[in-house]
């Protein structure tokens, strides 16, 4: 039986191995303006080269250097009318067609309104384009040293008479193969693509269905190698709740007990890790409910899956495993009971998975991820240089950049481009089920990846690579591990990237990390207050948000008071969105988690006490309410516009100074304005102290207890905190510290009377 006859009996659709035809051409269609984009390997530079084996291939120079190629192309237009490329895109070029939707994209648009710029008025927009050259930071001994690697649209936006921002549409460029009329690859054709993907050096992208034979073998190889010779301690007791079982004519649901009464051995099964989509497709998923539950446990209606599905079915099938767990159907969705007890075992549960399947490609569950799609455009090429290279390469938007972050040249390994392009990426549940999964699958747009904790392997690269990209739990030795390294491990790695992540309901943030707390917990002990350790609760409330500042002050205070939906309290990171633990410029903010001197920082209240109160039975789950009682020291901090600055240097925050300009404390507000936007003062909480020369670690031996006094000479840092409107209560606004050597720092405390403060 041949691999995607394997699901027939789901009845759903027949894959085809090929690509649709082009209606007309292999090529696009580009206007006289976009013709521009077709590349002369004269023109640029460029001189024939060869490898070891003797294929030639083209360089720009000696040195093969990174090189940004101008492209003779400058358009003006209006924003959102764009007048001139809807006119061309109407026409038949099929470049302006793509520059069209990519500027009217909800993507660009959130890029706005994040910037600040006014879409409800018209505004003018020029573009220019150049290509990259070698846009990687790959090593010298890596497979694949790509030449052509990306067009770029660079948006400059002509705003209120003044040019305010600027936009760098990535597109990232690959190999495609030319087809017939008939939509098949002919050998002619294929060859004739070869030479024109190595003379280029292009990303390759073989499209249509990718279980082929060769692939199954592959994967199921990397499989079983990973399962040989990494040997992970195993579970045989854990078996999820419910499993759906594909060994049979029609995919059904099963109970545990069902399981367990005829398994012979341990029992393998696959997880699926997937983004369900917008709430309307989330609920139109075929899930399992109350009511459905007998007629899941009888068999799946082929007609009613959803394509992510069927194709996760496929392949559990294809690598020969009997069982998948899916969320959407082993978890009865409107029981909240059965809601909560899995969520608590959701780690476990990816954790014990013999393998996970991850899909990169597909953006919700009506979208599957088997069929691999073949970009938008094809560019035609032929080499002056050496006349026997003709074909053509393909091009598809990869993101959008705004002006401080264009021009950063990022790896440019299969792997990370496959998950840069991904919304599951960027999704929050997806995180803890990547970080606990032992062997991954990735089903990215270009390529299949295989990861473990020791190394990666893409399809078709001659070697492994150790570099990974993302976060696992086994990188951490979590036994051997202390609680100050822990700690760094749990906010600066796993905070820092999880708070990146959306959430179609906010609510879900905790319980979406239950089970990386929960390894976490074995070893640190103590209490989880909202995300934050007892272990080191004077660094753990210490974080910045200036990676993403909420707009103003007042957003921010109504935010506070009135959020849409309770997630945290204002104290905790999930309050917020981006947060950072880490110092872009430590000699200006200190960093609480460089090693260097962690352990000479020490805290400065004498208790806090915490209420918390759980919306279920998980203790690192959702929340209903939660505060910190902190007994410390408070300093009424006056301010006026003349008294604070900006910082040079590029320093984020602001500075307060004194009457003879001597910094008092440097602030970094939660929101995107100014310190003066609170009023005429505003209260400094004190959570700790640190030695102020931040370059020699400090030789003190042990820690102040609760009755010392807080020594003077040294750096002092905390909360900047709001007085609750009609309340005693206070809010988190932002972050201070105060240094000695500016004549201050834990100076400023000395003369200051402790008080209770209650944190909400």
């Amino acid at each position: 039986m041949h691999l995607r006859d394997l699901c027939g009996c789901l009845g759903r659709r027949s894959h085809s191995s090929s690509v649709a035809p082009l209606a007309t051409s292999q090529y696009s269609t580009l206007c006289d303006r976009c013709k521009a984009l077709e590349l002369d390997d004269v023109t640029i530079g460029g001189f024939a080269s060869s490898s070891e084996d003797g294929q030639k291939y083209l360089k720009l120079d000696e040195d093969d250097r990174y090189k940004d190629i101008e492209i003779d192309y400058y358009r003006h237009d209006i924003y959102p009318a764009l007048l001139n490329i809807r006119k061309s895109a109407s026409e038949g070029c099929d470049f302006c067609a793509l520059l069209r939707d990519s500027i009217l994209s909800p993507e660009f648009k959130a890029a706005l309104v994040k910037d600040e710029v006014d879409i409800s008025a018209a505004f003018y927009i020029s573009i220019k384009l150049n290509y990259r050259w070698r846009a990687d930071n790959l090593p010298d001994n890596y497979e694949c040293k790509r030449g052509l690697a990306s067009l770029e649209a660079r948006l400059t936006i002509e705003y209120e008479e003044r040019i305010d921002c600027s936009y760098t549409f990535r597109f990232a460029i690959e190999s495609t193969p030319l087809l017939h009329s008939n939509g098949r690859n002919s050998d002619s054709s294929l060859t004739t693509q070869g030479l024109c993907e190595k003379w280029l050096r292009l990303r390759l992208n073989r499209t249509g269905y990718v279980l082929s034979k060769e692939r199954v073998a592959w994967l199921k190889g990397e499989v079983d190698r990973f399962t040989e010779e990494y040997n992970p301690p195993p579970q045989p007791s854990f078996i999820p709740t419910r499993l759906i079982q594909v060994d049979c004519d029609v995919a059904r649901l099963v109970q545990k007990d069902d399981i367990l009464e005829s398994r012979v051995g341990p029992v393998r099964y696959a997880a699926l890790s997937y983004c369900w989509g917008n709430k309307e497709e989330a609920l139109s998923q075929y899930k399992t409910t109350k009511s459905t539950l007998v007629a899941r446990l009888s068999g799946f209606e082929a007609h009613k899956m959803s394509e992510v599905l069927c194709d996760a079915i496929q392949t559990a099938r294809a690598l020969s495993l009997p069982y998948i767990w899916v969320d959407a159907l082993c978890i009865i969705q409107d029981d909240i009971e059965d809601w909560e007890r899995e969520s608590i075992q959701m780690g476990r549960i990816y954790e014990n998975a013999h393998v996970t399947f991850f899909t990169l490609s597909s953006n919700s569950c009506t979208q599957g991820f088997l069929e691999r799609q073949p970009p938008r455009l094809r560019i035609p090429f032929r080499s002056k240089i050496n006349p026997p290279v003709e074909g053509a390469y393909g091009v598809r938007l990869q993101r959008i950049d705004s002006n401080w972050s264009v021009g950063t040249v990022t790896v440019d390994s299969y792997i990370e481009k496959d998950l840069e392009l991904s919304n599951w990426g960027t999704r929050g549940w997806t995180y803890q089920e990547q970080a606990l999964s032992k062997a991954c699958i990735w089903f990215g747009t270009s390529r299949i990846h295989f990861l473990c904790p020791e190394w990666s392997f893409t399809e078709g690269d001659a070697t492994q690579s150790r570099a990974l990209p993302h976060f696992q739990l086994d990188h951490i030795n979590i036994p051997d591990q202390n609680a100050d390294s822990l700690c760094w491990s749990w906010y600066a790695n796993i905070v820092e990237q999880f708070t990146e992540r959306l959430f179609t309901n906010p609510t879900d943030c905790f319980p979406a990390l239950s089970g990386l707390a929960q390894n976490f917990h074995k070893t640190l002990g103590g209490e989880y207050l909202a995300g934050i350790w007892t272990a080191d609760l004077h660094k753990g409330l210490w974080f910045s948000c200036v990676k993403h500042p909420t707009s103003s002050f007042p957003v921010l205070l109504e935010q506070l008071m009135r959020p849409e939906v309770y997630v945290a309290p204002t104290w905790s990171w999930a309050s917020r969105q981006g947060v950072t633990y880490h110092s872009r410029n430590p000699i200006h903010r200190i960093d609480l988690y460089l090693h260097f001197y962690m352990k000479n920082i020490r805290k400065a209240y004498r208790k806090i006490e915490s209420d918390m109160k759980l919306m279920g039975f998980d203790q690192f789950g959702r929340l209903k309410s939660g505060s910190l009682r902190v007994t410390s020291r408070t300093y009424d901090l006056q301010i006026s516009p003349n008294r604070v600055r900006k910082p040079q240097y590029f320093e984020d925050g602001e500075l307060v100074v004194d009457s003879e300009n001597r910094t008092i404390v440097r602030c970094e507000c939660d929101w995107a304005g100014s310190l003066t936007d609170v009023g005429n003062h505003v209260v400094l909480l004190l959570l700790g102290h640190t030695p102020d020369d931040l370059l020699l670690p400090s030789t003190e031996a042990s820690e102040p207890g609760d009755d010392d006094e807080i020594p003077e000479n040294r750096l002092a840092y905390g909360l900047l905190i709001y007085n609750a409107p009609k309340s005693e209560n206070f809010y988190r606004i932002g972050i201070f510290l105060s240094r000695s050597k500016d004549g201050y720092g834990t100076a400023l405390f000395r003369g200051c009377e402790e008080r209770e403060i209650v944190l909400i």
